[in-house]
């Protein structure tokens, strides 16, 4: 069943709230499973919590109508975004920016 997924992170009070409850069903009720991959719950009242919930769906498309539906419940997706170095130059700019001021011919004497 599963072709796309996810990884989202939800935290704060989201067990004495039940956003945890309401977000699993959500992802329930439109078609998709998951996953709870981590979860830390407060000790004490005040204490947030943390849950790491790995979202699946049959579709590309469903997975993106399922993010946008929970979205407003808190998660966050946590993606790991390949990065690219690049040395810079002595000034600090990195080559062919565009903040990068150019230097300008002096009209002054």
């Amino acid at each position: 069943m599963s072709s796309a997924q996810e990884t989202v992170v939800l935290s704060g009070h989201i067990i004495d709230s039940l956003i945890l409850a309401k977000v699993l069903d959500r992802i329930l009720m439109m078609g998709g499973t998951f996953d709870i991959e981590e979860i830390s719950i407060g000790k004490k009242r005040e204490d947030p919590s943390r849950a790491r919930i790995v979202v699946r769906a049959s579709s590309p498309n469903l997975l993106t109508d399922i993010l946008r539906a929970i979205q407003p419940r808190g998660t966050s997706i946590e993606r790991e975004l390949e990065c690219q170095g690049k040395d810079a130059t002595p000034d600090g700019f990195y080559p062919n920016d565009p903040l990068r001021l150019k230097p300008h011919a002096s009209t002054h004497a």
